[in-house]
């Protein structure tokens, strides 16, 4: 889920079962939208670059990195099969 504190936004994990949450990405103003879960990482959307893209984080090391680099932007991963 994206929470927002304070003005900043930041990438939690929930775990239903319990209600306890984990912070994946610390508080930023970085716009960040769409988590989608993919295995052991987190997809989101974020103009960090400058233009909207796809980036993941990793949910065990919490490496952050983009995955797409569309010129007119990138949004709503959908990871595929294969």
């Amino acid at each position: 889920a994206v929470a927002l504190r304070a003005g900043q936004k930041s990438l939690v994990q929930i775990n239903v079962a319990d209600g306890q949450s984990r912070e994946l990405l610390p508080p930023a103003t970085d716009n960040i939208s769409h988590p989608q879960p993919w295995g052991r990482y987190v997809l989101f959307n974020s103009p960090r670059s400058g233009i909207d893209n796809i980036y993941a984080v990793d949910v065990a090391s919490g490496r952050q990195f983009q995955v797409t680099g569309r010129p007119l932007g990138g949004y709503h991963a959908t990871p595929s099969p294969n």
